[in-house]
């Protein structure tokens, strides 16, 4: 079972879109970098604290519709923040798994933004 989001990742998947969450397990199931989902659907308190303390810019986060999702990259079991993990976990797991499930067009990665580059992130467009 080490190939799957665990309990804690599917609890913060509660009240995102359902094309997020089997892209989120069936990336979890091929990337080769263990990762688990930190944050789904956030209240509208959760996003001001988020803006007031600078950890996001907006109040019009797709989080705040269910249609996005933070994540962790845990190589060796252990919380990593260098972008090349995240990139890792995009190119070989987030995006063959969208390929799969027709979703390639509608999906889009933090990792890949010019202004602020959110490596965590994943937000389904429609």
């Amino acid at each position: 079972m080490a190939n799957k989001l665990n309990s804690t990742s599917m609890a913060n998947l509660k009240g995102v879109d359902p094309r997020l969450i089997e892209l989120a397990q069936k990336a979890r199931e091929i990337s080769p970098i263990p990762f688990e989902i930190t944050e789904g659907l956030r209240t509208k308190e959760r996003q001001a604290y988020l803006v007031k303390t600078g950890k996001s810019r907006t109040m019009r986060s797709y989080h705040l519709r269910g249609k996005a999702f933070d994540f962790v990259a845990k190589p060796d079991g252990k919380v990593s923040w260098s972008l090349a993990d995240y990139k890792t976990i995009v190119e070989k797991a987030l995006k063959p798994a969208a390929k799969a499930l027709g979703l390639t067009d509608i999906i889009t990665y933090g990792i890949y933004w010019k202004t602020i580059v959110d490596g965590p992130h994943v937000q389904i467009e429609r």
